[in-house]
């Protein structure tokens, strides 16, 4: 297994293509962290992470929050004991034609997207490892 022995942090992992990474390093041989908004649907590839025989940890956080990824990130390196590989995955859209979007929903939407994939890489900032192998 290519990343045995290896923690993998997959925002978003609760559902979409977040879950199929999750499962596929899972299968690889990493343990999995997952940080999305939707705890049940965290709690089933939690599971499913689980029947592969690997580690699974669930973190409830929407990515946008700088203050509760960094509460997740510290949960998961104190419980995992590491991170080895960051997955930024976590976002939402608005689905709707073009001219009905509306500054509310629009700017909701680029929040997540924008915002999030600032906030989970720099939030174990002091926590990857100097050899830039991960983080501890």
């Amino acid at each position: 297994m290519v990343l045995e022995g290896q923690v993998a942090l997959v925002t978003g992992g609760g559902q979409g293509i977040g879950r199929a990474i999750a499962l596929r390093l899972a299968r690889e041989g990493a343990d999995i962290a997952l940080i999305d908004v939707n705890r049940e649907a965290a709690e089933v590839t939690g599971r499913e992470v689980s029947e592969v025989g690997r580690r699974a940890m669930i973190e409830v956080a929407d990515v946008s929050d700088w203050a509760g990824v960094e509460g997740s990130v510290t949960r998961i390196v104190e419980e995992l004991g590491k991170l080895d590989v960051l997955v930024n995955n976590a976002g939402f859209e608005t689905r709707a034609p073009f001219l009905e979007i509306t500054p509310p929903t629009g700017n909701a939407s680029w929040t997540s997207i924008c915002r999030g994939r600032s906030t989970a890489p720099s939030r174990p900032r002091g926590r990857w490892r100097s050899d830039r192998t991960g983080a501890s």
